[in-house]
């Protein structure tokens, strides 16, 4: 049959456009690196191995049936010696399609009154009755058929539909996608990654909904968002996965009695800017979580992600200081979690606690850094009172909780530096609580056991100054010691 012998001409890589297999008649591109990308479908560049696989059975399947039916109306016109075929029409179609629909073709290229076949896009992978294509022929005889389809009028309005058609198939290829991740981790039963692969694909229903809601002339396509394999158990605990991360953590924990909380947290943090800090953190030597939680409890975070950045900055600051010292080379571990511990209840959510490090994990407190002005204002209060350094603010945290590994790391630091401030302040004839009080900080003065010369948070405030607007102090502190560079 002359139509796939003139199919069978074109060497088309069906590969490249298993892509486009959810476009109601996708783009379809001979290079996929050339041309623009519509709105939605930049996030789109990398497909899952069943996702590519699906897409390039869906789109055979189509394009198989489509080809198929145009071949039987070819023969058939062909049989009753008909050289007149009648092309449908639909809004939103593809460009090339676009321009061919609703005519009347002339398939021996002979008329002087219609247009002729091989004027059309036929035979071309992004034309008529090419891949993806969702247009039918039928066999038309002039002064017996019904001319029931017309040409395009208005070109533009239809490519502007055909573009927002395609940002609502990209969408529909996002939720899939994360429905794919949701039933991966309920497969290996990792609750915590369970939990945020949910909180993402409510978002990408949430997207998709409200940009066809937004747009009157599109309309929700449930059937392109399933996935097989997901079935209503695992929709059901990723829909109350998702109803436990609304409601802050913290309000499912114990609060101190009579404590008044007048922070307000805000919404989630996109999984955009959740990547991208992952991303940042990466690149700078940060791990943030461990293999079973890759996230680390930042897909809780509430705040501004410009503060998590912030605590990057320094921390990545700290550890190259400590580098070029010698005084620790391995990684880091930042953690996302309520700190516990109020007032020596573990049951409690230490609602002062700013951080927390354990070993070479810093935890930042949920509870804290949730309200990023919060945060902000109960640093600068401590400040004031001269709790903390003089010169340092909320960003020196995760300086102060670095200092907590060099510490232990470098056991006999802290006692030449004790050493140190004991010297100076009997110069100055003050008692070494005070001295220390008043050029470091009151929390710098914290001890295991009343009397003793622990003072187990005085190089995390030491770390803290170094690295704030007044590093003065620590730097001269340091020299005398002469353990760093």
């Amino acid at each position: 049959m002359k139509g796939m012998e003139q199919e069978k001409k074109f060497p088309w890589n069906l590969q490249l456009f298993a892509e486009e297999e959810d476009s109601d008649e996708g783009e379809v591109k001979e290079n996929p690196s050339e041309g623009e990308v519509s709105e939605g479908e930049e996030e789109e560049k990398k497909y899952s191995e069943s996702e590519l696989e699906d897409a390039y059975i869906n789109m055979d399947m189509r394009s198989i049936s489509n080809t198929v039916a145009a071949e039987i109306q070819m023969a058939r016109a062909e049989d009753y010696g008909i050289d007149l075929v009648e092309v449908d029409s639909h809004s939103g179609a593809r460009p090339k399609c676009a321009r061919d629909q609703g005519k009347i073709f002339d398939q021996k290229n002979k008329s002087d009154k219609y247009p002729h076949w091989s004027s059309s896009s036929y035979g071309q992978p992004d034309g008529l009755l090419g891949i993806n294509c969702r247009h039918h022929i039928w066999p038309y005889i002039e002064g017996v058929s019904i001319h029931r389809y017309f040409p395009t009028e208005d070109l533009e309005e239809n490519d502007r539909l055909y573009k927002a058609t395609q940002v609502q198939r990209a969408l529909e290829r996002e939720v899939r996608k994360q429905k794919r991740e949701c039933m991966l981790y309920d497969q290996i039963g990792d609750k915590d990654g369970f939990e945020f692969a949910s909180v993402r694909l409510k978002e990408k229903e949430a997207k998709l909904r409200k940009y066809v809601n937004g747009n009157p002339n599109l309309h929700r396509r449930k059937d392109r968002e399933q996935v097989v394999g997901f079935d209503r158990r695992v929709s059901a605990e990723a829909v109350g996965a998702n109803q436990r991360t609304k409601k802050p953590s913290y309000l499912r924990n114990n609060m101190p009695k009579g404590y008044e909380d007048k922070r307000k947290v805000g919404k989630p943090i996109s999984h955009e800017d959740l990547d991208n800090f992952i991303q940042t953190a990466t690149q700078k030597g940060i791990r943030i979580g461990t293999t079973s939680n890759p996230t680390g409890g930042f897909e809780h975070y509430r705040g501004n992600p410009k503060v998590l950045h912030e605590v990057l900055d320094n921390l990545e600051a700290s550890m190259k200081y400590a580098k070029i010292n010698g005084l620790y080379d391995k990684d880091v571990i930042l953690y996302y979690d309520n700190v516990l511990g109020y007032e020596g209840d573990n049951s409690m959510i230490d609602v002062g606690a700013f951080a927390l490090t354990r070993g070479k994990t810093i935890t930042l407190n949920k509870f804290m850094f949730d309200d990023s002005d919060y945060l902000k204002e109960e640093y600068k209060e401590a400040v004031k009172a001269r709790m903390f350094t003089q010169g340092s603010d909320y960003t020196n945290i995760v300086n102060h909780e670095f200092w907590h590994i060099l510490d232990k790391k470098n056991k006999k630091l802290r006692e030449k530096v004790v050493n140190v401030l004991k010297k100076d302040a009997e110069k100055a004839n003050m008692n070494l609580d005070n001295f220390i009080k008043k050029h470091i900080s009151g929390y710098a003065t914290a001890k295991t056991d009343a009397g003793d010369l622990s003072f187990h948070e005085l190089l995390a405030e030491l770390g803290a100054m170094y690295h704030g607007d007044k590093p003065e102090y620590a730097k001269e502190i340091y020299r005398k010691v002469g353990d760093t560079k």
